[in-house]
């Protein structure tokens, strides 16, 4: 007798309240051991509590890994503004994705940084230089302490990062019937990337900013 005809016995045994086993030559015991012969096994049911915590992992899987992709594929801004409560204004300035800045002097506006960004371009492109006032135009032969006394006086100061210029403007230093002009460009060479960048307090705006000539080596 093999396992799936012990087991068919074993349901007769189940199914038969009489304490005695069951006569295989009874036509109503012989029908009853062919039904179950001919049913298949069916496997045990997986636990219910199993199959949910695998379709929370699955469904976090992919909801971490669309947010994976979207963090990705989302750009850095060209540009962010925010006032302090000191009343100082903090600019990040992307130059390489930074093409127009008409967005960027909106939000300057909106903040009273009194601050015009400006995309340089070459000098045979601009031959008009800015009217700079005087109080801040730097002398070519200025002592450290003149130059240090010049820093502590203008309204803006800046620094470089990888490929970003974090930028402070402080308005109140700007004279009321002048603005703050800064310029910058970004250009590609055989020895890398450049980044410029050329504030100016100025007595009007000028329609543009000359870049500078890089030293010769």
């Amino acid at each position: 007798m093999n396992d799936r005809t012990a087991r068919a016995m074993a349901t007769l045994r189940a199914a038969d309240p009489a304490p005695t086993a069951p006569d295989p030559a009874d036509p109503q015991a012989r029908a009853l051991l062919e039904r179950v012969l001919q049913t298949p096994d069916a496997p045990p049911p997986a636990p219910a509590r199993g199959r949910r915590r695998l379709v929370v992992g699955v469904a976090g899987a992919a909801a971490f890994a669309a947010a994976a992709v979207f963090a990705v594929a989302q750009p850095a801004a060209a540009y962010t503004v925010q006032r302090n409560p000191d009343g100082t204004v903090a600019v990040v300035i992307r130059p390489s994705q930074l093409h127009d800045p008409d967005r960027l002097n909106a939000a300057l506006a909106r903040v009273g940084a009194r601050t015009t960004v400006l995309r340089m371009v070459p000098a045979d492109r601009c031959p008009t230089a800015p009217e700079v006032d005087p109080a801040f135009e730097l002398p070519e032969d200025a002592t450290p302490e003149q130059l240090a006394a010049q820093i502590a006086r203008f309204p803006v100061d800046y620094r470089m990062g990888d490929e970003e210029v974090l930028i402070t403007i402080r308005p109140w230093l700007i004279p009321s019937a002048d603005s703050l002009a800064l310029g910058y460009a970004f250009a590609s060479g055989p020895a890398g990337p450049t980044t410029y960048v050329r504030p100016a307090v100025v007595r009007t705006m000028p329609a543009c900013l000359p870049m500078p000539t890089p030293p010769r080596r």
